[in-house]
């Protein structure tokens, strides 16, 4: 038992408030690089923007699965199960610049869409990845990867 400091109150769940407990098991995302026939058929399904993409996509070196942090998330926000499909950003020495959510299933999470965001960027963020280069081997400033993210609790099967 933990000695109490004098004059130390005790702290007691005001009446009509339930205490928050941290969720057991969490959550995972799951990453699925599309390849570059996958990123020209969402192009002419016009679901990506057409780009000046390089001969050779980046590409991701890491786990394809995570454990999502929601410690740095405001106290009332809840992780739900979703699939996003996410344009991570890559320097030409493959490091992570930056993740944006370009579509989010179910569309009710759209409003949610940042805190996704913040998530993926917080997953990708110390990552490594071979910077996408054309083959006369020069290398973009930045080039763009598009990854399929489904995020589910961590007892789902």
């Amino acid at each position: 038992e933990t000695p109490r400091i004098p004059g130390e109150e005790t702290t007691s769940t005001p009446t009509g408030e339930t205490p928050r407990i941290p969720k057991q098991g969490g959550s995972i995302a799951i990453a699925t690089p599309l390849s570059r026939n996958e990123v020209l058929q969402l192009i002419q399904e016009g679901r990506l923007r057409q780009n000046d993409f390089p001969d050779v996509l980046a590409k991701y070196q890491g786990s394809n699965t995570k454990t999502l942090d929601s410690s740095f998330l405001p106290g009332d926000s809840e992780i739900q199960p979703a699939q996003l499909l996410t344009s991570l950003v890559i320097d030409e020495n493959g490091k992570f610049q930056q993740a944006v959510v370009i579509e989010i299933e179910p569309a009710k999470l759209q409003s949610e869409k940042i805190l996704y965001e913040k998530i993926i960027n917080e997953l990708f963020s110390n990552e490594n990845f071979l910077p996408g280069h054309n083959q006369n081997g020069t290398k973009p400033e930045l080039s763009e990867l598009f990854v399929k993210v489904t995020v589910k609790p961590i007892n789902s099967n």
